[in-house]
This record gives structure tokens, C-alpha cells and sequence, in this order.
């Protein structure tokens, strides 16, 4: 009745795929719980507020998601997805600092004798914060997280692909 080949696996084996599997359904749970209060807080607060201020939280999140899925399902495609996902986040870093520039430019005129400076001086006070209540290099705090996650998959390889010597 038994094949003689089949050995039944360890109960070491069993408690490490009940921890990964406990984390993992874990983990999905506060982020699905740490969304949902994101996008309710956002939704409370209401004035003032726009789609584009979400942003840096989806990427933030999927940057999040990317470090998870690589931790604890390493394959080439999962290393190949935190790269797109790390290449991803400069898009958005440019969307932010042009976002923030442009809102500066836009209260620049309540400063200064808007018109009679030239363009490059308003594009350098908008760039530096020198008018206007929005920091211009705020946003540039997401590429550290998009480079250090690019990074952190150089030279990683799944399991499958590793040749024993």
C-alpha cells in the first residue's frame, strides 16, 4: 500500500510552512486593514484634498507588497516585478516634484513682483521653497525606498536557478 520511495516530510517542515503561511495571511491582513483606514481617513478629511495626494502611498504600498513577495517567494519573477516596481517609483518621484513646483509657482504671485522677474528666477524660487507652503524636495523621499529596493535584488537569484558546487 505505502510507496517505499514516499517519505512523509518533518514536523519541522510542517511548523516552517505554517509560520510562512500564518505571516504571509498576516501580513496581507494589516495591509488591506492599513488601506482601508488610509483611504477612509482620506475620504474624512475631504477639503483640500486630490487623487494625486494618494501617490506616494501606492507607491510607498507596492514598494511595501514587492519587499514582501520577494521575502517570501523568491523566483525570477518575483525579483523581476521589485525591479519594474523600484523602476516605478521614479515616474513618480518626477510627477511629485513637479507637482510641488507648480503649486509653488502658482503662489508665488502673492510674494513677490511676479511679474516683473524673469522665468528662470520664478522656477528657482518655486524649486528652492522660497514662495509658496509646498516643499519642493519632499517628494524626492521616495527615491531612496525605489533605489534601495532596486538594489537589494542585484545579484539575487531564485532557488531554482543556484548551482551547487
Amino acid at each position: 500500500m505505502h510507496d517505499e520511495g514516499w517519505l512523509p516530510p518533518t514536523a519541522a517542515a510542517h511548523v516552517r510552512l505554517d509560520l510562512s503561511c500564518g505571516f504571509r495571511r498576516h501580513c496581507s491582513r494589516c495591509l488591506c486593514s492599513h488601506a482601508r483606514s488610509l483611504l477612509s481617513n482620506w475620504r474624512r478629511c475631504g477639503t483640500g484634498r486630490n487623487v494625486e495626494q494618494l501617490v506616494p502611498w501606492i507607491v510607498l504600498g507596492a514598494l511595501f507588497c514587492s519587499a514582501l513577495i520577494v521575502v517570501f517567494h523568491r523566483s525570477w519573477i518575483a525579483i523581476g516585478q521589485a525591479r519594474m516596481i523600484a523602476l516605478g517609483a521614479v515616474p513618480a518621484v518626477l510627477f511629485g516634484v513637479y507637482e510641488h513646483v507648480s503649486a509653488n509657482l502658482d503662489t508665488g504671485v502673492l510674494k513677490y513682483a511676479w511679474a516683473e522677474l524673469p522665468g528662470w528666477e520664478h522656477l528657482w524660487l518655486a524649486s528652492t521653497g522660497a514662495v509658496g507652503g509646498t516643499p519642493a524636495t519632499a517628494p524626492l523621499v521616495l527615491a531612496p525606498a525605489g533605489v534601495l529596493h532596486g538594489l537589494a535584488t542585484v545579484g539575487m537569484t531564485s532557488p531554482r536557478t543556484r548551482v551547487a558546487m
